[in-house]
């Protein structure tokens, strides 16, 4: 129940709300002209004020944010679990709710502001305080799909030409479940089973996009056929297998590098060895080629062609002859000497380089067994990294296997879940056939008030859709039905709700509740409003214009105003300046 409105402004005209009936009157003056209009004295502007105090959202288009309004506090005084409490809530600090009044036992206890010396709560948490002390929820409901505070509220303080065109879509572009969780939760019903089903349609059409995406190739990793994959899968199993294998037999040698590193310079001297070898081979070769070919010089030939030309050879030339041929003889045995000793020496050495080729072949034999026994460190960390990188795409083979397995799985998974949320929802809503029919039987009289002629308000679940909600009155034709609807409705919420332990206990109506309305019905509205706020004990609050207000059968005299607000100066609106 709303109290007061109000704000830190001296202009501000503070309106103050009794229970039961409450109206607001916009005016006209007797100095005011055609052109001048009530609908900017702030009717809709109270609404939206104690929609702010209330935790509505505070976006750009809130009508609030008007630079005009910059750093306004706006309070307002409701009556929650029968104690009267102050909330306050500034435009420039909106993220947080001043609260003035007893909150024992409130969800959320309000914390002091050190620099404002005052206590407040966040928006989430207020909310969630009104949520428990307006409607009984519980803070452990799933805000995702559950109801809230914020999507109740708006069925019972309604804002906007929208508002009062569809009794069960407050606001435009109302989300499907929100329709349905909140109606079947405001007429008593079983609103579990409408917020599963929305869940259920949700991984649906998840899983749809998913598989689409699949198909197209806009996610990659899940595609391939089972077959290849399962192929793929044991392939690299046996791989892992046998990588964990040499893992375990692998043994790691602390000086490995060391040793590697040692045989391969025993490698390259090997190699330079057997290199000299072969060229000290060569060399031996060619003084043996020599040694063959080493002779004395022919002096037989020289004394041959002398005898041949008949000429005598004296013993002078023959001594000569001889010792030149002794010469000779001497110097080719001296040379082949010279030959033998080199071969000799060279041998020598191709024997011990033999030798030590031998020794070093020997140490390097050992030590590349040593190494083929033992591994370095890093090898062995290599092969750790081969095995994980092996795991990872077994895992990712997995996970397409698994994939694929929901896929198949999941459409029939869901059917068979959605069958059981159906059966649910069939056997709830045959058993809360009472609140269904108390719901159905007001309609019908607060209808039949107006029009004459009972309306039908229809309920029905649906398998796929979950509730679907809907309202007829048999004037159809007349102008305003669509309004007097919501009307008929919003009285049945109120007069339900009337009798909870938790409840708001209000409902508040813009004067565009009545545009379009036939004068007869705006009055027969307004006394059944009249009657039934004195019969169930709940508030109710609406804005008028003057010429809104109709005839009254006699005997009916509509309350006085709570706030009058005239368009003579600035002063008679609600905020008491213009802009």
């Amino acid at each position: 129940m709303i109290r007061e409105v109000s704000a830190d402004r001296p202009s501000f005209r503070t309106v103050k709300f009794g229970s039961g009936f409450n109206v607001v009157v916009a005016d006209r003056t007797a100095v005011s002209t055609d052109k001048d209009s009530r609908n900017g004295l702030g009717k809709t502007t109270l609404i939206e004020i104690i929609h702010f105090c209330l935790g509505a959202s505070f976006g750009r288009e809130n009508p609030l944010r008007a630079p005009q309004l910059e750093d306004w506090t706006f309070s307002v005084v409701l009556s929650l679990g029968g104690r009267d409490v102050k909330v306050s809530r500034n435009t420039k600090t909106p993220r947080s709710i001043e609260i003035d009044g007893n909150s024992d036992g409130w969800l959320h206890e309000p914390k002091l502001d050190r620099e404002s010396g005052r206590r407040a709560l966040t928006v989430d948490a207020w909310t969630a305080v009104l949520g428990s002390e307006c409607f009984g929820l519980a803070e452990e409901h799933d805000r995702t799909f559950g109801p809230s505070f914020r999507m109740l509220f708006k069925y019972l303080v309604r804002r906007g030409a929208w508002a009062f065109t569809n009794a069960f879509e407050p606001y435009p572009k109302v989300k499907p479940f929100d329709v349905q969780v909140s109606n079947a939760f405001l007429l008593g019903l079983a609103w579990e089973p409408a917020s599963e089903l929305h869940r259920l349609r949700e991984q649906k059409a998840a899983l749809s996009k998913l598989k689409a995406a699949v198909r197209t190739g806009v996610v990659l990793g899940l595609g391939g056929k089972r077959g290849e994959l399962e192929s793929e899968r044991v392939t690299l199993q046996t791989q892992i297998e046998a990588a964990h294998s040499q893992l375990a037999s692998f043994r790691v040698h602390p000086q490995y590098r060391e040793i590697e590193k040692r045989a391969n310079e025993l490698t390259l001297e090997i190699l330079r060895l057997a290199d000299e070898n072969v060229t000290d081979r060569g060399l031996v070769a060619l003084y043996d080629q020599s040694l063959q070919t080493e002779k004395a010089p022919a002096v037989h030939d020289v004394v041959a062609v002398y005898e041949a030309a008949k000429i005598e050879i004296g013993d002078l030339l023959r001594r000569r002859l001889d010792e030149v041929r002794e010469f000779h003889e001497a110097i080719i045995r001296n040379r082949k000497a010279h030959l033998a000793s080199e071969i000799g020496a060279i041998n020598h050495r191709i024997e011990q380089r033999e030798a030590r080729k031998l020794a070093l072949d020997n140490e390097r034999a050992d030590l590349m067994t040593l190494l083929r026994s033992h591994g370095a460190l890093e090898e062995y960390t290599a092969l750790q990294k081969r095995v994980l990188e092996v795991e990872a795409r077994l895992n990712n083979v997995m996970t397409q296997l698994e994939n694929q397995r929901r896929f198949e799985e999941g459409s029939s998974a869901l059917r068979v879940e959605q069958e059981r949320v159906w059966q649910v929802a069939e056997t709830e809503y045959e058993d809360r056939r009472a609140a269904r029919e108390a719901a159905i039987g007001l309609f019908n009289k607060n209808s039949e008030a107006l029009y004459e002629a009972p309306g039908k308000l229809i309920i029905d679940v649906d398998k796929e859709a979950g509730y679907t909600f809907s309202v007829e009155i048999e004037r159809a034709g007349a102008e305003g039905i669509e309004s007097m609807k919501v009307f008929c409705y919003d009285l049945m919420v109120a007069h339900l709700w009337s009798t909870k332990p938790r409840r708001a206990n209000v409902l508040i109506h813009d004067s565009t509740l009545f545009n379009g309305v036939d004068e007869r019905q705006v009055a027969r509205a307004l006394q059944v409003a009249v009657a039934e706020t004195k019969a169930r004990g709940f508030q109710y609050i609406c804005t008028m214009n003057t010429d809104q207000i109709p005839r009254f059968e006699r005997g009916f005299t509509l309350p006085e105003p709570a706030l009058r607000l005239t368009d003579d100066t600035p002063a008679g609106s609600l905020l008491g300046i213009r802009y």
